[in-house]
């Protein structure tokens, strides 16, 4: 008897080794993680047709080989559970790629071009995920707002109209080309007829393919070919492409961290030439890319190649920073890449966009290093402060390679803080006042005290107990002063 189970699929960019084939002369053979994640993705998007099989299994009904099936059942069952949150991921990418698919036939119905455009056909061919999904069109924005009636929004930033449609945003612009660009960074954009000229004003090859309602890929730069070498191109004249617009030079390095690609050399080289351009750049748009780089799983294989080009020159503290890092790399947000640039600087540093909240907490995270470094944390420094700035001094230290702690003694501080507030504490300052005639000053003096007691458990929080310490702490000053005297 022979029982098989033959889901028939296909899809171009399936691997082989995907396929299963169980009998009693072939051992069970169990794909990867990733091939199913690939596999799954593919399915959710619509981009199989029925055409062969994936998964063939042929199997004999023994008692020799029934394990081999009920080890295969067990193993997916597990592997499906495992995966319950991408399986989610991707039935809503699906719904967000149908969606726009619709929405690009329905610009087709009303005689206009419509396509998808940028990072979502770039990460489509990459087979990432993506959260949203751009559309140039050759309808002008009155157009675009009368199709979709009362599902839009109208942004004033090249007329783009954003569109509602299944519970999903899409922004739409209309083809354009930019005529001239104020202090290499802000265009003066103009109505383009064709679509040829609205890519060929785009930053980078891979960012400037297109897809149609039919998943018809339309390439007029290469940026199939760029993606099949891994590597980001500008289009056109590199040097024109960044004295247009030079927050590119930074995006260039953002994508290759973040995409595992290499620069292209007359990109590359462009960017060496330009870098003086940087200096158009204000500080909320340098801190933005910076957060997109600092995010880039592969940043590590770009930062030499970064700290060459010579675009953070005039960003001394970024610069040391990002040496200091490849130096002892690990893995910093901007915050804890921020405190390393202040802790080489000596102060906190400028050069970066910094919020007053961010400031405090630099500072904070900075306090908290230099108690590390002296092994003087305890939990009365923790106390009412948040505990991740210690360990963002801890990441940090350990860049700088400087570590009198294990990771587990932070733990083990952190931890024994028993109380975290001063309401959780048993006394206030009326409390000292009423013991005490002492001036606001010196209240705060013997509450402090009496928090460190609590904190360190060398007296129970309660109020009794509190006030005596109080009181007799209070007795020995005025002792002590008298001896002074």
């Amino acid at each position: 008897m022979l029982f098989a189970i033959i889901p028939y699929v296909s899809h171009k960019r399936l691997p082989d080794k995907i396929r299963i084939s169980i009998n009693k002369d072939t051992p069970l053979t169990f794909f990867s993680l990733i091939d199913l994640i690939n596999c799954g993705r593919a399915l959710a998007a619509r981009q199989i047709p029925a055409t062969k099989p994936i998964i063939s299994i042929g199997l004999k009904f023994t008692a020799k080989n029934i394990q081999y099936l009920l080890i295969f059942l067990l193993y997916t069952n597990l592997l499906l559970i495992s995966l319950k949150n991408d399986i989610i991921k991707w039935m809503k990418e699906k719904t967000m790629f149908e969606s726009a698919k619709e929405v690009l036939k329905i610009f087709s119905d009303n005689g206009f071009e419509a396509y998808m455009v940028g990072g979502f056909v770039r990460d489509y061919l990459l087979r990432l995920p993506s959260h949203d999904i751009d559309i140039t069109t050759n309808a002008m924005p009155e157009i675009v707002k009368g199709m979709f009636k009362d599902n839009y929004n109208l942004s004033n930033k090249f007329k783009t109209v954003t569109i509602r449609y299944n519970g999903y945003e899409f922004e739409v612009t209309t083809y354009r080309y930019d005529k001239s660009y104020a202090d290499h960074r802000h265009p003066k954009t103009v109505v383009a007829s064709k679509l040829s000229d609205d890519i060929k004003r785009r930053d980078f090859t891979i960012n400037s393919l297109c897809m149609d309602k039919d998943e018809n890929i339309i390439d007029l730069v290469d940026g199939k070919k760029d993606i099949e070498l891994r590597v980001v191109r500008a289009v056109g004249d590199p040097n024109k492409r960044f004295n247009e617009d030079a927050l590119r030079m930074m995006r260039a390095f953002r994508f290759a961290a973040r995409l595992n690609f290499t620069i292209e050399d007359k990109t590359y080289k462009a960017i060496k030439l330009n870098s003086h351009l940087m200096s158009f750049l204000s500080k909320e748009r340098i801190r933005s890319e910076l957060d997109g780089i600092l995010d880039a799983e592969y940043l590590k294989d770009l930062i030499i190649p970064m700290l060459k080009s010579h675009i953070f020159r005039l960003y001394k503290d970024v610069e040391l920073a990002f040496k200091t890092l490849y130096e002892n790399y690990k893995k910093l947000d901007t915050f804890r890449f921020i405190v390393l640039a202040s802790m080489l600087k000596g102060s906190v540093t400028n050069e970066i966009l910094l919020s007053k909240k961010e400031i405090d907490g630099v500072k904070k995270t900075i306090k908290f290093a230099e108690l590390i470094k002296t092994r003087q944390l305890s939990p009365v420094a923790i106390f009412e402060e948040n505990p991740k700035y210690v360990y963002d001094a801890y990441d940090v230290l350990e860049v700088l390679d400087i570590t009198p702690y294990k990771r587990s003694d932070i733990d083990e501080i952190v931890n024994s803080l028993k109380y975290k507030t001063r309401k959780e504490i048993d006394i206030d300052g009326n409390d000292i006042m009423a013991l005490i005639p002492k001036s606001p000053k010196d209240i705060g003096k013997y509450l402090d005290c009496a928090y460190t007691e609590v904190i360190m458990e060398r007296i129970p929080n309660k109020k009794e107990v509190i006030m005596e310490y109080v009181k007799e702490l209070y007795k020995t000053n005025l002792e002590n002063d008298k001896k002074d005297e």
